[in-house]
């Protein structure tokens, strides 16, 4: 068994955090990274030593309210794919069970036709890892961790989501699937033009008249990681 610096990153970060239109999207928007991010931790190894962000992987969902978007640590095994592929696909999973259980489900909505083709492959999740012996410069191996992590999101492959109709208020991106509609001079509800027919109407304050948003901006909306220490924001 050999020893690995690993390094572990999700994204996109920067567009994602944000792309806003209330505080509150920003600060779901790196809460939601930053938990994602908590959970990886949590499922590495326990022999792993993490070596940033710097508390115990035990102790980070107590001693941390938000965490980096990726971690650096030293972890054992034969074969770091193996540690790599299971983490990326536990925390995709983990981000779709945040958008079945913790959103659709607890705001008693149904599921829209396209929102799990939106969030099959989000977050984007990259990582590296490098042989570490006794002896070796952690600077200098940091170094080549880093140029390797550049090499691989440099070479990742994008999908295309084949989406025509009316397109999420926030990131432009993807195809509105949630919407709150506008009211007319008459005082009747009016749907935002070109919104597909799935699309699921939503008449709470945290939407505003005639928005109209994506899959997983929807989830950032409304995410929180827990009703006691979650705080409305405008």
């Amino acid at each position: 068994m050999s020893r690995f610096l690993f390094l572990f990153t999700i994204g996109p970060v920067q567009s994602f955090i944000a792309q806003a239109r209330k505080t509150h999207d920003l600060y779901t928007g790196s809460r939601l990274m930053s938990d994602l991010v908590g959970y990886a931790i949590e499922r590495l190894p326990q022999d792993m030593e993490l070596i940033f962000p710097t508390p115990s992987h035990k102790d980070l969902g107590n001693t941390l309210n938000s965490t980096p978007n990726e971690f650096i640590a030293l972890i054992h095994c034969d074969d770091p794919r193996e540690i790599g592929e299971k983490l990326k696909r536990e925390v995709q999973n983990k981000f779709k069970t945040i958008v079945n259980d913790d959103v659709i489900t607890k705001q008693g909505l149904s599921k829209p036709n396209g929102l799990d083709r939106q969030i099959e492959d989000f977050p984007e999740v990259y990582w590296a890892a490098i042989q570490f012996n006794d002896g070796d410069n952690y600077h200098e191996k940091y170094k080549q961790l880093t140029r390797l992590m550049g090499a691989v999101k440099n070479t990742r492959t994008f999908k295309q989501l084949p989406e025509e109709g009316r397109k999420c208020s926030l990131c432009g991106e993807r195809n509105a699937l949630f919407y709150k509609p506008n009211i007319d001079e008459n005082g009747f509800e009016k749907r935002p033009k070109y919104i597909d027919d799935n699309a699921i109407k939503i008449n709470d304050t945290r939407m505003a008249r005639g928005e109209a948003l994506c899959g997983i901006c929807f989830v950032k909306r409304y995410y929180w990681k827990d009703e006691k220490s979650f705080h409305p924001l405008p």
